[in-house]
């Protein structure tokens, strides 16, 4: 809501001042060229730099999802915006994919273990297992960040081994006026608002049961609503968003790895799914892409080896002595 109120604000703005006195239903193809030859020209952010493709791209959407309603409500006839040709059309900037391959994921998990007796932890009163534990979450799930960030331990279903994949913690950047970074936090629904069950390995269970069993001897027995990636002294508030972002750029700086922010070990996870041989419908139900032409968009094609199942198959890649032991047990 925050997002759009923000868009719409800029495109009234723009017509207020362009237009005055303009009424939706006079806005035609070439009003809407107008406008967008003013975001692409003109139209600079607060800090007076020019709006990026991405930004413009949004603005534009979001007059057409205006039209869209007013053709819906049967207020305008057709809607301007399908008029224009697709080259008119803006377009986001398209980033390379960034991610670990199998050999860089190992490295990227071994550091782990040179963390346990960092002093560190215990000056930003943390635990290495808790960060241990959200890496791993990261590369072998593919979960979003607010994703990772919203698990609850009611979400942990031990017997199945499964996590529910509900909640997604994000921040209101858009409200300038309010200061308290405590109101901005938002805690909602995942995108597609339906939940989705994440299998987990042994492995992941064994670390996320050590992690409650530390956050216990810490906190006294946590209730079911407590999150599993927590705040620190406050087991009941979810971590800011931003803060797995921020240790990891320490992490790599401290380790000499690859620049890789949450994000990208996400994509690190469909890549070696596909790696280890899962297909496009696998990964899409792991990512949880609603459309798997998302998933073919950004993932098809990564890598070109092919073998096993998707989250079984990423951590035979990346813990291959630690199976192969299991497997003999």
């Amino acid at each position: 809501v925050s997002f759009y109120t923000s868009m719409a604000k800029d495109i009234k703005a723009y017509f207020a001042e362009a237009s005055p006195g303009i009424k939706l239903n006079q806005i035609d193809k070439e009003t809407v060229l107008d406008y967008l030859a003013y975001m692409n020209n003109e139209a600079t952010t607060r800090k007076g730099t020019p709006y990026g493709k991405t930004t413009i791209q949004h603005h534009f959407s979001t007059l057409r999802n205006i039209m869209e309603y007013a053709v819906y409500i049967e207020y305008i006839k057709e809607d301007p915006c399908t008029k224009l040709q697709a080259t008119d059309r803006p377009k986001r900037e398209q980033h390379e994919i960034d991610f670990l391959d199998s050999e860089d994921a190992i490295r990227f998990l071994t550091c782990l273990d040179s963390e346990e007796e960092l002093a560190y932890w215990e000056k930003n009163n943390g635990s290495p297992l808790y960060w241990k534990c959200l890496c791993n979450m990261l590369i072998m799930t593919g979960l979003r960040r607010g994703e990772l960030v919203g698990l609850k331990w009611q979400n942990l279903n031990k017997k199945e081994m499964l996590l529910t994949v509900k909640n997604n913690v994000t921040i209101d950047t858009t409200n300038k006026e309010e200061k308290d970074p405590e109101k901005k936090i938002h805690v909602g629904t995942t995108k597609g608002k339906e939940a989705r069950k994440v299998p987990i390995t042994k492995y992941l269970l064994e670390l996320l049961e050590a992690l409650k069993q530390e956050q216990d001897e810490k906190y006294g027995t946590l209730l079911p609503s407590a999150f599993i990636f927590c705040r620190a002294g406050n087991p009941y508030l979810p971590i800011y968003p931003t803060e797995p972002t921020r240790l990891m750029r320490k992490y790599i700086k401290r380790h000499n790895l690859p620049n890789m922010s949450p994000h990208d070990l996400r994509h690190t996870a469909a890549s070696l799914a596909i790696e280890s041989g899962s297909n496009v419908k696998q990964i899409q139900q792991l990512l949880g892409h609603k459309d798997p032409a998302t998933t073919l968009k950004f993932y098809a094609g990564l890598t070109d080896k092919a073998a096993r199942e998707t989250v079984d198959g990423i951590e035979s890649l990346l813990r291959p002595t630690a199976q192969d032991t299991e497997k003999a047990e």
